[in-house]
């Protein structure tokens, strides 16, 4: 079993990060990223929104982007993890099916 952590350290340990992608884009880009509380808020936002949320464990994804400026292309090294995210999103929610048709 895991670690339990009080909730205040909880929140310390959430990262989240948004990344766009319009038909045309020449690649995705990052438009946010947060730790801790303001992860959380990113978080609630986003579900307040109905935007779908892909969580992963994979720390080293999160280390990549917050090294990056806000409005920024993803790094062609960064391609196939967020082509994973993207493909996720078609597959599991049918409001990102249009990603497929163009």
């Amino acid at each position: 079993m895991g670690e339990v952590y009080p909730k205040s350290e909880a929140k310390k340990l959430l990262k989240a990060a948004a990344i766009l992608y319009k038909k045309g884009m020449l690649a995705p880009k990052l438009t946010a990223y947060a730790e801790g509380f303001k992860a959380q808020k990113m978080v609630d936002f986003a579900k307040e929104q109905n935007i779908t949320i892909e969580k992963t464990d994979v720390v080293e994804i999160f280390d990549i982007l917050k090294k990056m400026q806000i409005n920024t292309q993803i790094p062609p090294e960064m391609y196939e993890i967020v082509a994973r995210i993207y493909t996720f999103l078609h597959i599991n929610d049918s409001k990102y099916s249009h990603f497929a048709e163009n």
